[in-house]
């Protein structure tokens, strides 16, 4: 119906209506390959980078300039604008576009590598519900199938024989 399409719409208005984010942030690489592990410490540098800022003790722009080894370091860590569909990866995005103005996230990982992210402003987009109806759909119907996939578990009986 017409009101589960907006309500779908109100739930995801930031991803769909065309709103802008102006976004800066740290981002850490391993060095070489390393793997699991080199992931794990460079999480764990994160954290603690992430506290200081949380603290009061620096900056996100002083610990881009510090820390980053993107070329956004030498602006503070800023991206500029950036919209849900690009020019972000979708690891990146999802992310930042669930954080408020001056949201700080925790340390998230990428194909590029850790990062921690703030908003430093907001454009509101201006698309209707209905020049993304169809993508509402798809939505809602991925929503009512979750919804489904939840119930049938509960209820159903499942055995599973040697």
């Amino acid at each position: 119906t017409n009101d589960s399409l907006n309500r779908v719409f109100e739930q995801h208005q930031r991803e769909l209506d065309g709103t802008r984010l102006r976004v800066s942030h740290v981002v850490l690489r391993p060095d070489g390959g390393g793997g699991e592990a080199a992931m794990e410490k460079l999480l764990k540098q994160a954290e603690e980078i992430r506290q200081e800022i949380v603290q009061g003790k620096l900056s996100l722009a002083e610990a881009a300039a510090r820390w980053s080894v993107g070329p956004s370091r030498r602006d503070g860590g800023d991206l500029g604008w950036i919209r849900r569909d690009g020019p972000m990866v979708e690891s990146f995005a999802s992310v930042v576009y669930k954080l408020p103005k001056g949201g700080l996230s925790e340390p998230f990982a990428t194909p590029s590598g850790v990062h921690i992210a703030i908003v430093t402003a907001v454009e509101p987009g201006r698309t209707s519900p209905a020049a993304v109806r169809s993508q509402l759909e798809r939505l809602l119907a991925a929503e009512l199938v979750r919804e489904l996939v939840v119930e049938g578990r509960r209820t159903a009986g499942v055995t599973f024989a040697p």
